[in-house]
């Protein structure tokens, strides 16, 4: 597509591997937010965007992430920790 750069927000993974839909848990309480938001960045954003990555990489393109409420990236915090 000879296109340098794709611009995109990083998504949202539901509460578990059987959810339908994205569930964005940032309030602090109670525990099980916090709980979930662990297991959104370390078995699924984490493993999708080190493998989306690369392949973006390998085909010489750069990636842009939009940073918006309702995405596991929205803040600068979020965007240097992914």
């Amino acid at each position: 597509m000879n296109v340098p750069v794709v611009n995109c927000f990083s998504g949202t993974a539901g509460d578990g591997e059987e959810a339908r839909h994205p569930n964005w848990p940032v309030a602090p309480w109670p525990n099980e937010y916090g709980e979930v938001l662990k297991w959104q960045w370390e078995e699924k954003l984490i493993p999708y965007w080190k493998k989306a990555g690369q392949f973006a990489k390998d085909h010489n393109v750069k990636i842009g992430l939009e940073l918006h409420g309702g995405f596991l990236v929205h803040t600068p915090y979020t965007l240097l920790k992914l």
